[in-house]
């Protein structure tokens, strides 16, 4: 399991990244509000909706890793940080490390099973 410290720079890391993303969010919802004020010719106006439209699933994928944060700084909270949420095993540090609010551990992720054993079809 995590000690303490490990878990402090973990929250930090949640924390910092959570602010990152908000940063952006609000900037990209500012520059979409702007956008709607122009009235550009069709072409141009064809190219912003584009645009716009990629934008926004970007944005969409920006929300969801912001409540992935949100629930992992919980866990941290609740002491249940680092637990697979489907088998309840411990998460490997490593996983941990690159994608600090995974909520599955590596088999539960993939579908293989608990450490490895095949699940039934």
């Amino acid at each position: 399991m995590l000690n303490q410290l490990e878990l402090q720079k973990i929250q930090q890391t949640l924390q910092s990244e959570h602010a990152r993303i908000m940063k952006r969010v609000s900037s990209n919802l500012d520059e979409n509000e702007q956008s709607k004020e122009r009235n550009p010719d069709r072409t141009d106006l064809s190219w912003d909706y584009t645009s716009r439209d990629r934008k926004l699933a970007l944005l969409s994928i920006e929300k969801k890793t912001l409540t992935q944060i949100e629930e992992a700084m919980q866990r941290l909270e609740n002491g249940m940080y680092g637990k697979c949420v489907q088998c309840g095993e411990a998460i490997d540090p490593e996983r941990l490390e690159v994608l600090p609010y995974a909520t599955h551990c590596f088999y539960c992720q993939t579908g293989s099973g608990v450490n490895g054993e095949l699940k039934p079809l």
